[in-house]
C-alpha cells in the first residue's frame, strides 16, 4: 500500500509503494514473496509511473473481525481498483457475510472472491460464527489499468 505518513511500524518506517519488511518477515514471509515475484501489486512493480488516486488505492492486509462484527456501508472514491477476499478462517456460518451492491456474498472456503469497492459494501459476522473470521484482503489496479500505458490511455493524461 501506499502509507503517506512513513508511519514507523516494529521500528521500521513503512516504505512508499511497497510491503512492510518487519510485518513480511513476522507474519507471512510466503505471501509477500509471492506479491512481489509475480509482481500482484502494479503500485509496487511501477512505482510513480502508475499513479494512485486516492492515498490507499493498492493495500494488502489480514482482517480479523470478530463474531457480532458488523461494517457499515461505505465505499471507493473512484473505481480504478478492484478488492479480492480470501477467506482464511471462520467464512462458513451463512449468517457471515458481505453485501455489495445488491449482491450478499458469503465467502467460500479456499477460492476468493473479487469486487468492485466503489459499490456501496458493507460487512456483517454472524453472533453465532464460531470464532474470529479471517481474510486475506488485497486491493489492487484495475486490470484496465494497471500498467502507466493503460493508466494513461484511459485516464486522458500523460506524463513528460
Amino acid at each position: 500500500g501506499d502509507n503517506t505518513g512513513n508511519e514507523a511500524i516494529r521500528g521500521i518506517e513503512y516504505p512508499r509503494r511497497g510491503l512492510h519488511p518487519g510485518l513480511c518477515e513476522d507474519y507471512a514471509p510466503f505471501t509477500c514473496r509471492l506479491l512481489q515475484r509475480e509482481k500482484l501489486i502494479p503500485g509496487v512493480a511501477h512505482g510513480d509511473a502508475l499513479p494512485y488516486l486516492q492515498y490507499d488505492h493498492e493495500q494488502v492486509n489480514f482482517f480479523r473481525m470478530r463474531p457480532g462484527t458488523r461494517v457499515h456501508y461505505h465505499a471507493a472514491h473512484q473505481n480504478l481498483r478492484l478488492t479480492l477476499h480470501l477467506c482464511l478462517a471462520g467464512c462458513g456460518h451463512s449468517g457471515t457475510f458481505i453485501k455489495v451492491g445488491e449482491h450478499r456474498l458469503n465467502w467460500p472456503d479456499g477460492q476468493a472472491i473479487v469486487f468492485d469497492d466503489s459499490y456501496l459494501h458493507r460487512v456483517r459476522i454472524d453472533p453465532q460464527n464460531p470464532g474470529d473470521r479471517w481474510v486475506l484482503h488485497v486491493m489492487f489496479m484495475h486490470p484496465e489499468v494497471n500498467t502507466p500505458e493503460k493508466f494513461h490511455n484511459i485516464v486522458g493524461t500523460r506524463r513528460s
